[in-house]
């Protein structure tokens, strides 16, 4: 378990959701599958950053790869 200072810098949902562009129910899945490190608190879960920018490296988007991805606006 990590301290709580250590929690003090660690991101919500919303915010990891935000980072990689993945839908905030995936992101819960990835912790509850402990893909991403996580503790789940009264308010909601909370993930390591460090675990989040691993996750993000490894999780090289593919061709037709939609898990969990929000979809984005075209632009132009």
């Amino acid at each position: 378990m990590p301290s709580i200072k250590e929690l003090e810098r660690w991101m919500g949902t919303g915010q990891v959701a935000d980072k990689l562009g993945y839908s905030r129910q995936y992101i819960v899945n990835l912790a509850k599958e402990r893909k991403i490190r996580a503790v789940k608190t009264g308010a909601g879960w909370l993930y390591d950053p460090d675990s989040v920018a691993a996750f993000a490296a490894s999780a090289a988007p593919t061709i037709g790869d939609a898990r969990g991805r929000r979809s984005r606006a075209p632009s132009g």
